[in-house]
Protein backbone atom coordinates (compact mmCIF):
# COMPACT_ATOMS: atom_id res chain seq x y z
CA UNK A 1 0.00 0.00 0.00
CA UNK A 2 1.36 3.43 -0.87
CA UNK A 3 0.78 7.05 -0.09
CA UNK A 4 -2.02 8.77 -2.02
CA UNK A 5 -2.39 12.54 -2.30
CA UNK A 6 -5.62 13.96 -3.74
CA UNK A 7 -6.34 17.61 -4.49
CA UNK A 8 -10.08 18.19 -4.77
CA UNK A 9 -12.68 20.93 -5.15
CA UNK A 10 -15.39 21.74 -2.57
CA UNK A 11 -17.71 19.38 -4.44
CA UNK A 12 -15.17 16.56 -4.07
CA UNK A 13 -14.23 16.66 -7.75
CA UNK A 14 -10.74 15.25 -8.00
CA UNK A 15 -8.42 17.70 -9.76
CA UNK A 16 -5.18 15.73 -9.47
CA UNK A 17 -3.91 12.69 -7.58
CA UNK A 18 -0.38 11.63 -6.79
CA UNK A 19 0.84 8.20 -5.76
CA UNK A 20 3.87 7.87 -3.47
CA UNK A 21 5.08 11.49 -3.83
CA UNK A 22 6.41 11.74 -0.26
CA UNK A 23 8.67 14.75 -0.81
CA UNK A 24 5.74 16.61 -2.35
CA UNK A 25 3.53 15.76 0.64
CA UNK A 26 6.10 17.29 3.00
CA UNK A 27 6.17 20.43 0.84
CA UNK A 28 2.37 20.63 0.81
CA UNK A 29 2.10 20.26 4.57
CA UNK A 30 4.78 22.93 5.00
CA UNK A 31 2.55 25.54 3.33
CA UNK A 32 -0.88 24.63 4.73
CA UNK A 33 -1.92 26.27 7.97
CA UNK A 34 -4.13 23.48 9.34
CA UNK A 35 -2.86 19.96 8.76
CA UNK A 36 -6.03 18.51 10.32
CA UNK A 37 -8.14 20.05 7.51
CA UNK A 38 -5.54 21.00 4.92
CA UNK A 39 -6.62 23.50 2.29
CA UNK A 40 -4.68 24.94 -0.62
CA UNK A 41 -5.65 28.48 -1.47
CA UNK A 42 -4.03 30.81 -3.98
CA UNK A 43 -1.48 31.95 -1.40
CA UNK A 44 -0.36 28.39 -0.62
CA UNK A 45 -0.18 27.41 -4.28
CA UNK A 46 1.79 30.53 -5.21
CA UNK A 47 4.17 29.82 -2.33
CA UNK A 48 4.76 26.29 -3.64
CA UNK A 49 5.38 27.55 -7.17
CA UNK A 50 7.84 30.14 -5.81
CA UNK A 51 9.69 27.38 -3.92
CA UNK A 52 9.87 25.22 -7.04
CA UNK A 53 11.20 28.19 -9.05
CA UNK A 54 13.81 29.01 -6.38
CA UNK A 55 15.03 25.41 -6.43
CA UNK A 56 15.15 25.43 -10.22
CA UNK A 57 17.26 28.59 -10.20
CA UNK A 58 19.58 27.10 -7.57
CA UNK A 59 20.02 24.10 -9.88
CA UNK A 60 20.76 26.51 -12.75
CA UNK A 61 17.63 25.46 -14.62
CA UNK A 62 15.72 27.77 -16.94
CA UNK A 63 12.32 29.17 -15.97
CA UNK A 64 10.47 29.01 -19.27
CA UNK A 65 7.20 30.85 -19.83
CA UNK A 66 4.34 28.66 -18.66
CA UNK A 67 1.38 27.72 -20.81
CA UNK A 68 -1.24 27.59 -18.07
CA UNK A 69 -4.21 28.05 -20.38
CA UNK A 70 -7.65 27.94 -18.78
CA UNK A 71 -7.64 24.71 -16.78
CA UNK A 72 -11.07 23.39 -15.91
CA UNK A 73 -10.65 19.62 -15.78
CA UNK A 74 -8.15 17.15 -14.36
CA UNK A 75 -7.01 16.48 -17.93
CA UNK A 76 -6.23 20.19 -18.39
CA UNK A 77 -4.07 20.19 -15.26
CA UNK A 78 -1.84 17.30 -16.33
CA UNK A 79 -1.75 18.12 -20.06
CA UNK A 80 1.79 18.03 -21.40
CA UNK A 81 3.28 16.27 -18.37
CA UNK A 82 5.15 13.00 -18.83
CA UNK A 83 2.82 10.02 -18.98
CA UNK A 84 2.08 8.67 -15.50
CA UNK A 85 4.00 11.54 -13.85
CA UNK A 86 1.54 11.54 -10.96
CA UNK A 87 1.54 7.75 -10.66
CA UNK A 88 4.84 7.39 -8.81
CA UNK A 89 7.32 9.66 -7.06
CA UNK A 90 10.00 10.88 -9.48
CA UNK A 91 13.42 9.33 -9.04
CA UNK A 92 15.02 12.77 -9.47
CA UNK A 93 13.26 15.54 -7.52
CA UNK A 94 15.19 18.32 -9.25
CA UNK A 95 14.35 17.03 -12.74
CA UNK A 96 10.67 16.93 -11.72
CA UNK A 97 10.55 20.55 -10.52
CA UNK A 98 9.46 22.01 -13.90
CA UNK A 99 6.54 19.56 -13.97
CA UNK A 100 5.46 20.41 -10.42
CA UNK A 101 5.81 24.10 -11.26
CA UNK A 102 3.51 23.77 -14.27
CA UNK A 103 0.98 21.57 -12.51
CA UNK A 104 0.63 23.76 -9.42
CA UNK A 105 0.54 26.92 -11.55
CA UNK A 106 -2.46 25.42 -13.33
CA UNK A 107 -4.19 24.83 -9.99
CA UNK A 108 -4.03 28.54 -9.06
CA UNK A 109 -6.91 29.70 -11.33
CA UNK A 110 -9.02 26.81 -10.07
CA UNK A 111 -8.29 27.77 -6.46
CA UNK A 112 -9.37 31.34 -7.30
CA UNK A 113 -12.75 30.04 -8.46
CA UNK A 114 -13.12 27.57 -5.59
CA UNK A 115 -11.69 29.79 -2.80
CA UNK A 116 -9.51 26.82 -1.82
CA UNK A 117 -8.82 23.20 -2.79
CA UNK A 118 -8.91 20.31 -0.36
CA UNK A 119 -5.77 18.29 0.24
CA UNK A 120 -6.36 14.67 1.24
CA UNK A 121 -3.48 12.31 2.01
CA UNK A 122 -3.96 8.64 2.83
CA UNK A 123 -1.46 5.87 3.42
Amino acid sequence: MGLDIDIMTHDNEEMVSFRSHEILLHRLYAVVEDTERPELGVRELESLVDEFEDEMLEAEMDLPELDIGNPQTPEDIVAGLPEDFCGDEPKDWTAALPHYRLLFSRLIPIARQEIYLKLIATA
